[in-house]
């Protein structure tokens, strides 16, 4: 896995960004780019010491992956989130079931699938940071964040399929700060 450092003009001035590599099984090559909030003019350090995180990061949720599909036994948010929209298939509109399926399909797999994260270990954090990842960087044509509405979409899936996981006991408790069932739900722009 491998990182580096890239500078985007941006209208605020140039910006720095991670772009984290890694490979897939087939040897194809993924880039994951994410903004560091810094500008480029003198934040050289504090944009290295970003990268090296995201990096030790990226290697740890590679080798949780790894080790996951090792065991098999792990139930995967991304196989979890499939299992919900099968089960959604039958209780809702065609129309309202297609939306579905192109937001998991487009956003919520390729996402969540690269994470190799285990439905367990889903946390407030992460949800928000798949939420703020959107929110500047979800269009399809790579020209910026997804509308409100679009994110509320988002947001409404992601609650849909873990209160499903909570109440067929796959999960203990929403992951809000330990809390089950907490009224307090993910940030979506208004």
């Amino acid at each position: 896995m491998t990182g580096t450092l890239i500078k985007r003009k941006l209208k605020m001035g140039e910006m720095y960004y991670t772009a984290i590599n890694h490979y897939d099984e087939d040897g194809k090559r993924h880039q994951k780019r994410e903004p560091t909030g810094l500008l480029a003019k003198g934040n050289k350090t504090k944009a290295e010491k970003i990268l090296r995180k995201r990096l030790e990061e990226a290697e740890a949720e590679e080798q949780r992956r790894r080790e996951a599909k090792a065991n098999g036994n792990i139930l995967l948010f991304s196989n979890w989130i499939r299992q919900w929209l099968k089960a959604k298939k039958m209780r809702v509109e065609n129309n309202t079931y297609r939306q579905y399926d192109d937001i998991a399909r487009i956003h919520l797999l390729p996402y969540f699938d690269d994470m190799g994260l285990a439905l367990e270990d889903v946390t407030e954090e992460i949800l928000q940071a798949y939420i703020d990842n959107k929110e500047i960087h979800g269009r399809k044509d790579g020209k910026g964040g997804l509308s409100p509405a679009a994110i509320r979409h988002h947001v409404n899936i992601l609650n849909q399929s873990l209160n499903k996981a909570v109440k067929d006991n796959k999960i203990s408790a929403m992951p809000r700060d330990g809390r089950t069932r907490a009224k307090k739900q993910m940030r979506a722009p208004t």
